[in-house]
C-alpha cells in the first residue's frame, strides 16, 4: 500500500492478500509486491473478507465485492455505519 494510506483490515483467498484501506484497496499475490485494485468512487473501507465461492467483501461507507480482488462491484444497501465502533467485523467468513 502507498505510504500515508491507513491498512484498515487483510484478507486472504483464491492465492491473494487483498489490503483494505482508508483510501485505497491493494491486491497481490506474493505479499511483497501489491498492485492498486481501487474502484472508483471507492469510499473507503474498515474491514475486508473472503469466503470461498463467493469472494471478497470489504465494507465501509458502501459494501463493495470482488470474486477475485481486482473487479470490484458497489452495493447501494443503506446502513448505518460507525468507524469507531468496527462493527462490521461480522463479516468474517464462518464454516
Amino acid at each position: 500500500p502507498a505510504t500515508g494510506s491507513r491498512v484498515a483490515d487483510l484478507a486472504f483467498g483464491d492465492g491473494a492478500w487483498v489490503v483494505a484501506c482508508d483510501d485505497a484497496i491493494w491486491r497481490s499475490t506474493d505479499g511483497v509486491t501489491f498492485v492498486e485494485a481501487t474502484p472508483p468512487s471507492f469510499n473507503g473501507a474498515r474491514a475486508i473478507a473472503y469466503r470461498e465461492g463467493f469472494g471478497f467483501a470489504a465494507v465501509g461507507a458502501s459494501l463493495w465485492t470482488s470474486p477475485d480482488g481486482v473487479t470490484w462491484t458497489r452495493s447501494d444497501v443503506a446502513f448505518p455505519f460507525d468507524p469507531t465502533l468496527n462493527a462490521f467485523r461480522s463479516i468474517a467468513p464462518t464454516q
